[in-house]
């Protein structure tokens, strides 16, 4: 099986870092081949996670991953190889 992605990133974040969370994925933009970013505590994925590269993930049942949330892109990944 050829590797489909080198460099995976996750990042978790909830409603009260929507001030930073924008700036600090931008700063990251470019330096992975995929990018998961759970969106802890929103009731629907907020327009500035709408970012090239980015696949902003909901938890269902509006469940809070904390800062766990991060690895879920691994579960995600290992659906797409």
């Amino acid at each position: 099986m050829a590797i489909k992605y080198r460099l995976v990133a996750g990042m978790a974040t909830m409603p009260t870092r929507s001030h930073t969370a924008p700036l600090a994925i931008k700063s990251l933009g470019g330096q992975f081949d995929k990018f998961y970013l759970i969106v802890n505590g929103f009731q629907e994925v907020p327009d500035w996670a709408d970012i090239p590269d980015v696949t902003p993930v909901l938890p269902k049942d509006n469940r809070d991953y904390g800062a766990t949330g991060k690895l879920l892109g691994l579960f995600y990944l290992s659906y797409t190889l």
